[in-house]
């Protein structure tokens, strides 16, 4: 039910963000540079920052989720603090720091393309993507670490 409401939530997302491309995207033209061409929107459609809206509203709802969890582990076990770290607890960890990186670049993304001069409207696009794939990576690694069997393995030889 959970994985079901999150995918309508997905699409939802997706249609205002596909809406939002469709509809805010301004005329551009080529712009002749020394190595190339440089695409130059004609007007300036401050508009377009809105992009940015759906996807925090999505990962808000993703984080919300994670700190219900971490309520719900809190209240059953006490403390977070008395044993090791389980994959629900490292995840919840890293699902948070992950957000918390995420939205502060989605907010400056959005602030910066509704304001910033039209020749850098496009500069935060080069850190936002990957940051979200290197974020993703890590908690994926954190999983995969914690979940890891660390203990020697010991051989029956025989004598």
């Amino acid at each position: 039910m959970v994985l079901l409401g999150m995918g309508v939530c997905y699409l939802i997302s997706s249609a205002f963000d596909i809406w939002i491309v469709s509809t805010g995207v301004p005329i551009t033209i080529a712009v002749p540079i020394p190595g190339g061409t440089f695409c130059v929107p004609l007007a300036t459609s401050r508009a377009f920052s809105r992009f940015w809206i759906p996807a925090l509203l999505f990962e808000s709802m993703l984080c919300g989720m994670a700190l219900y969890a971490a309520l719900r582990t809190f209240k059953l076990r006490g403390s977070f603090l008395k044993n090791s770290q389980t994959l629900v607890e490292i995840l919840i960890r890293d699902s948070v720091f992950y957000y918390l990186v995420i939205a502060a670049t989605y907010i400056f993304c959005l602030v910066w393309w509704a304001y910033a001069p039209i020749g850098l409207v496009e500069a935060p696009i080069g850190f936002s993507i990957p940051l979200a794939s290197v974020l993703a990576s890590r908690i994926l690694f954190n999983l995969r670490i914690a979940a890891s069997d660390n203990s020697p393995i010991y051989y029956h030889t025989r004598a």
